[in-house]
C-alpha cells in the first residue's frame, strides 16, 4: 500500500473511532459536503502536511497516530 494511501486509511480509522460521520467532519474543517472528506479517505488527494494537521484536530487526534501507524505497518 503506498504512502498516500496509508495516510488515508490512518485517518478514516481515526474518524470512525471517534464516532464522527464524514458530514460531522466536514463541518468541522469548514468543507462543503462529504465530497472531499471521501477524496481524502480514498487517498486520491494529495494531503500536504497542514492539512493532514487540520483533519487530525478536527477529529480529536494527534497527526503522529497518522505517521506512527504508517511505520508500524512495515
Amino acid at each position: 500500500m503506498s504512502f498516500k494511501r496509508q495516510v488515508a486509511a490512518a485517518l478514516k480509522e481515526a474518524r470512525e473511532r471517534e464516532g464522527l460521520t464524514m458530514q460531522e467532519l466536514a463541518n468541522r474543517l469548514g468543507v462543503f459536503g462529504t465530497a472531499n472528506i471521501s477524496r481524502y479517505e480514498s487517498g486520491k488527494y494529495n494531503l500536504s502536511s497542514d492539512l493532514i494537521e487540520r483533519i487530525a484536530k478536527a477529529i480529536g487526534v494527534s497527526p503522529e497516530i497518522v505517521f506512527h501507524k504508517e511505520k508500524s505497518s512495515k
